[in-house]
C-alpha cells in the first residue's frame, strides 16, 4: 500500500527551476517517489526503487545501531534503471524522461526528525509524446537530480515502518516524544 506524505524540502533537476517548500513524497514497500513540481496538468517527479524507510538503520538489529543515529546512514545504488525522473505531462502529452543511473540516499537523524538527501545521476533523457505516439531516445544530456526533505518525528514510525515507537530509549537523545 502506498503512503502519501507532505514534507518540507527542496528539489532540483538539471537546469530546471529549483523548488523549495512542501514536497509530496510517496512511499510503498519497495519504492519512493518525490514530486518536485505539480502543475494543473503534469508534474516533475523522481522515483527510486528499491527503497524502504527502514533502510536508514542499515540492519535488522535496530537497537544495536546507535552509530547510525550519530552519523547517519548512506546507501549508494547503481544500475541500468534504478528509478526514473520525469517532467511534463502538459496539454500535448509530452514528457521528458530520464532513467536513473546511480543514486546516493543519505539519512541523518536530528532534533527535527530524519533528514533525507537524495542525489541521482541520470542516463541521457528521452522525449515521449503520447498524443503523437512518438519517442525520441537520447534527446537530452544526462542531468543531476537532487532532493532533500525532513521526515518530522510525528511521521517517522510510519515512514520507516518501525515496529516500535519513537519513544524508544535509543531515540531519547532527540526528545521526539514532545512532538506526539
Amino acid at each position: 500500500m502506498q503512503a502519501k506524505y507532505i514534507f518540507e524540502g527542496r528539489f532540483s533537476a538539471g537546469s530546471r527551476e529549483d523548488i523549495e517548500g512542501p514536497l509530496t513524497v510517496y512511499v510503498d514497500d519497495c519504492s519512493m517517489s518525490v514530486v518536485g513540481r505539480e502543475r494543473t496538468i503534469g508534474r516533475s517527479m523522481l522515483s527510486i526503487s528499491p527503497f524502504q524507510g527502514c533502510m536508514f538503520f542499515g540492519t535488522s538489529k535496530h537497537s544495536e545501531r546507535t552509530d547510525v543515529l550519530e552519523t547517519g546512514y548512506e546507501l549508494v545504488l547503481s544500475g541500468i534503471t534504478i528509478g526514473v525522473y520525469d517532467d511534463g505531462g502538459g496539454k500535448d502529452g509530452e514528457f521528458d524522461v530520464f532513467r536513473i543511473r546511480d543514486v546516493r540516499i543519505k539519512g541523518t537523524f536530528g532534533s527535527a526528525g530524519l533528514t533525507i538527501n537524495v542525489r541521482a545521476q541520470t542516463w541521457p533523457g528521452m522525449q515521449i509524446c503520447y498524443s503523437a505516439q512518438e519517442q525520441r531516445e537520447n534527446a537530452y544530456e544526462p542531468i543531476k537530480v537532487t532532493t532533500q526533505f525532513i521526515v518530522p518525528p510525528r511521521d517517522l514510525q510510519a515512514f520507516m515502518g518501525l515496529r516500535f515507537s519513537i519513544d524508544h530509549e535509543m531515540f531519547a537523545r532527540f526528545n521526539w516524544s514532545r512532538f506526539q
